[in-house]
């Protein structure tokens, strides 16, 4: 999952909530243009992702933007923005 693109991880997160839920409608778009989810599935998404990169705490709910919640797009870059952070250290001169 490192190596996906942002629209690659939105078309991964929308297959798992398809599997997942195979009767949930994704036909309400959020402001970013990609399906509206409620803040419960986001929470189940990221919690999935983190399983699967052996990362149980993938985020801190406390510190995300709540609107990273409330659509497949913003669960798809939130994840792209932790996997790809950068660790924290000394800095290469």
């Amino acid at each position: 999952m490192a190596t996906r693109t942002v629209d690659q991880l939105e078309a991964d997160l929308t297959a798992l909530l398809r599997a997942a839920q195979p009767n949930r409608r994704l036909t309400e778009m959020a402001d970013d243009g990609s399906p509206k989810i409620p803040s419960l599935i986001a929470v189940f998404l990221i919690n999935q992702v983190g399983t699967s990169v052996g990362r149980p705490k993938l985020v801190n709910l406390s510190q995300v933007n709540k609107v990273d919640l409330r659509s497949m797009g913003g669960v798809a870059r939130l994840v792209h923005r932790t996997l790809h952070s950068v660790p924290a250290g000394p800095l290469a001169s």
